[in-house]
């Protein structure tokens, strides 16, 4: 045989020439087989053939019972050889013995049925003379009954002679094995028997193969085929697979995941055969994944198919909203239509800064962050067809976004030059900070495009891909990131007792500030203890000791901000002053040089010498409660919060923005804005501090100084802090961690240089424990370097909130913190942005709440409202 043998199922004998089959063959499976042979003589000389072998199914047994007289269907049961031992046994392909084969003789046809969809079907049965059709409810004789029958003869496949003749309406489940048998006794004369049926979408036909089979067999399995798939990874639906069964098309079909999927990103639907994105994972992994799936029917025995389905998952950068139905080319025609400031039509994703063509007469806005890999200076293009505007903002808020590019009419696909307006001017960004971005197009009719190209360090001229983009609703504070720059050597070092990383000093503290907590006295002299109470004086974090204090107080740290940062400058403070008093604390940045003392005296030094700064009067006067100044008595702004009661604390801080060239600071009480200053351009600044004036008195506590070079002052996005270009400084990352699904996971860090990861029992920071580290440093989301860099299993509770802290230090040449997890349902990935609060996040994420009140008549809000039980009784 050289051709032909599918699935080898033929043997043959190269001597005798004898054909055999090596197994069973199936009628649905493959229902002929054509044999190319090759036959050779003694001389070698040869010649090929053809055979052609076709298979007939073992569909329906008939077993015939002879020598019986009379015509009545007892005849035939009533024998002792009825129904185990008949005459002759023969197997055929329907449900239709011979007609006028002979007299005095009984017959019976059966087998088993398997319908082919699920659905209603009816039954008909001719015989002469007596007859009956039984059926059962499954695949067990002994569960049949009797569907039709005829009580005298009719002629061959007369179906409507009497109304027993046709069976009711039965149900039967596509796939499902049912045994079934017609009776027959034949007296003299004629002689015939048949068995018909109608389907959910077939009419009347003889009943038979393929639908009728002698063993509870499986006709063939499902064939399932590979498929290549391309979907983001914000997609929740990544693909429908469908099984086709063509020998038994109403089988049912369970599909499985049995490969590839070894983090749980994917499920499938075993019954419909969908796959999607594990609703535990916030985001499919990147990258090309191939899944195994396979496809099992439920046939007697089961039969399977297995496929490769190779899934393409491209990052989201961009949000692509398209309005339809506006007409011309014109972006005017796009903004000045009604339908521009209702829902886009039609929502969905890009992921490098381009996409295809969309329809006639539509337009469209593609928005996101831009986060540049390297600081430097960047420039930017935009093609279209037709008109299109490319926008970006100085920072992450949309408000400030500015066009810095456009196209006329229309220019070909990323033909950049055509116009002079499609460049923008050189734009200074800074590595990882998040810049709105925004372009708007037009098109008319006939063709349209869309896309945006970039150029910058490193970079040549190219459309702007996904790995610089962030689709716009993944920007939410995830943890807070303090920062600060100093040459202090207190650092993170490990301790040899616990094996954990410590700060190497008791009082150390993450920030440049003053540890310990004191009271202050304006007029009064004080030494070390005095008035500032009983802790050990204020030291700066470097061992400073504290002076000698007459007159009016301050404290003060050598400090000069940096362009593109926002520092946060704060303190909490306790006045304790008569309610009289017009006496003040203050806090804020001045322009003179700290000697490097933690306290000292100088009469009216804010005043003199500040440079953004805000004043507290102890419980008020008529001035206000609080005052804040651009530079010494400057632009005051003057309000009046309440403060809380003696013996609580206040936190007053300063927000500093010098990212632009126009520095900005914002006024704070207790986190609520107090007052603005938009500063003409950069402030003179060479220290910071707090101080207390006249007879003012009061506690005060975790005085701090923050900084921040990211987009969103003081926040990430997921636990990922990108490098700062800077040398020498301490940072902390501080937040909740909320688990998607309850179960164990596994942490890991990996710093350059030292790092420690901290974990809380719950959202108490109180209970932090230290559950990872890095000694030195190790390359980014080098995650096996070491072993202390990766925790024990944690056993989180779902949607709980687990307080988390990184503390890191850098030194030189380099730096960077990431955090990684793994847990039940997903593979080790950075922990993002959907599983993680800042820690102002409130514990009551409640959104609104639901009152009823019931037993109330009507129909009107005059109803509700005029009850008795309204408003202060809900149900």
């Amino acid at each position: 045989i050289t051709a032909g043998n599918t699935g080898n199922a033929f043997a043959l004998n190269p001597t005798t020439g004898a054909l055999t089959v090596n197994g069973p063959l199936s009628f649905a499976t493959l229902q002929k087989y054509l044999l190319n042979v090759q036959v050779m003589d003694s001389g070698g000389l040869t010649t090929t053939g053809q055979i052609a072998v076709e298979v007939d199914p073992l569909a329906v047994k008939r077993q015939v019972w002879t020598g019986i007289s009379g015509n009545a269907l007892s005849n035939l049961t009533s024998l002792p050889t009825y129904p185990n031992s008949p005459n002759s046994t023969s197997y055929q392909n329907f449900f239709e013995a011979p007609t006028n084969a002979a007299d005095n003789f009984g017959q019976k046809l059966s087998g088993y049925l398997r319908a082919p969809d699920t659905g209603n079907y009816t039954f008909w049965i001719a015989s002469d003379d007596e007859g009956e059709l039984w059926l059962s409810t499954d695949s067990n004789p002994a569960n049949k009954t009797r569907i039709a029958y005829t009580a005298t003869a009719t002629a061959s496949r007369e179906w409507g002679k009497f109304p027993t003749q046709k069976s009711a309406t039965i149900s039967l489940t596509g796939g499902k094995f049912y045994y079934i048998e017609a009776i027959n006794k034949e007296g003299s004369g004629g002689d015939n028997l048949a068995v018909s049926w109608s389907g959910p979408d077939f009419g009347q036909v003889i009943l038979g193969a393929p639908n009728v089979t002698q063993f509870l067999y499986n006709h063939g399995g499902p064939v399932l085929n590979d498929r290549t798939i391309t979907v983001f990874n914000r997609d929740d639906t990544v693909a429908t697979l469908e099984a086709k069964d063509w020998s038994d098309p109403g089988t049912q079909v369970t599909y499985t995941i049995t490969g590839g999927n070894a983090d749980g990103a994917f499920i499938i639907d075993p019954l419909t055969g969908v796959i999607r994105r594990n609703p535990a994972i916030a985001l499919l992994p990147v990258g090309t994944r191939v899944l195994t799936v396979t496809a099992t029917d439920n046939g007697t025995p089961a039969l399977s198919d297995t496929a490769a389905i190779t899934i393409q998952v491209q990052k989201v950068g961009l949000k692509r909203e398209v309005w339809t139905g506006i007409g011309g080319n014109t972006l005017a025609e796009l903004t000045g239509s009604i339908k521009f400031t209702n829902p886009p039509d039609f929502t969905g994703y890009a992921s490098g800064f381009q996409v295809p063509g969309y329809s006639d007469n539509h337009g469209q806005r593609l928005s996101g962050y831009l986060v540049p890999p390297t600081t430097g200076t960047y420039t930017f293009w935009i093609a279209s067809d037709d008109e299109g505007e490319l926008w970006i903002s100085s920072d992450a808020n949309p408000a400030n976004k500015k066009r810095i590019g456009f196209v006329n009419g229309w220019v070909n696909p990323q033909q950049w030059g055509a116009q002079q307006g499609q460049q923008s001017v050189a734009i200074a960004l800074e590595a990882g900070h998040y810049y709105y971005i925004e372009a708007l197009h037009k098109n008319g009719s006939g063709g349209d495009h869309l896309a945006v190209a970039w150029q910058g360090p490193g970079i040549n001229q190219g459309v702007i891909p996904s790995t610089s983009l962030e689709y716009p609703d993944n920007l939410r504070p995830g943890l807070q990131r303090e920062f600060f720059n100093s040459s202090s050597t207190t650092k993170w070092v490990n301790n040899p007792s616990t094996g954990q990383m410590e700060w190497s000093t008791a009082t150390a503290n993450l920030s440049e500030g003053f540890a310990g907590t004191g009271a202050l006295n304006g007029n009064s002299a004080a030494i070390g203890l005095g008035n500032w109470g009983a802790s050990t004086a204020w030291n700066r974090n470097n061992g400073v000791a504290s002076k000698t204090v007459s007159g009016d107080a301050h404290a003060l740290l050598p400090f000069t901000p940096q362009p593109g940062y926002v520092y946060t400058l704060s303190v909490e403070i306790d006045p304790t002053n008569s309610p009289a008093s017009s006496d003040w604390l203050a806090v804020g940045f001045t322009s003179g040089l700290s000697t490097n003392s933690a306290l000292y005296t100088q009469t009216f030094l804010f005043p003199n010498i500040g440079q953004s700064w805000l004043l507290v009067r102890a419980n008020g006067s008529s001035d206000g409660t609080m005052a804040a100044f651009a530079s010494a008595l400057a632009n005051p702004v003057n309000v009046s919060p309440a403060l809380t009661p003696v013996g609580t604390y206040d936190t007053v801080s300063i927000v500093l923005d010098t990212r632009a060239p126009a520095w900005k600071s914002t006024y704070y009480l207790n986190g609520n804005l107090q007052a603005t200053h938009n500063h003409p351009g950069a402030l003179s600044i060479r220290s910071a501090g707090f101080s207390s004036y006249g007879n003012a008195t009061g506690n005060v506590r975790n005085f701090r100084l923050t900084s921040t070079g990211t987009g969103i002052p003081g926040t990430l996005v997921n636990a990922k802090a990108v490098p700062l270009s800077e040398e020498n400084f301490s940072e902390r990352l501080t937040g909740y961690i909320i688990p998607p699904v309850t179960g164990e996971y596994t942490f890991w860090i990996a710093s350059d240089d030292d790092g420690q990861l901290l974990l809380s029992t719950d959202e108490n920071p109180a209970n932090l424990v230290p559950i990872a580290s890095v000694t030195g440093h190790v390359a980014e989301e080098a995650w096996d370097i070491s072993a202390s860099q990766k925790s024990a299993k944690k056993q989180l509770v779902a949607g709980k909130r687990y307080y988390i802290q990184v503390n890191h230090r850098d030194g030189i040449n380099g730096d960077h913190v990431t955090i990684a997890w793994e847990g039940p349902a997903f593979g080790r990935q950075v922990i993002s942005n959907a599983y993680l609060e800042t820690p102002s996040a409130p514990a009551d994420r409640t959104l609104l709440k639901r009152e009823m009140w019931t037993g109330v008549s009507g129909t009107t809000v005059a109803n509700l409202v005029s009850a008795p039980v309204y408003p202060a009784s809900p149900a």
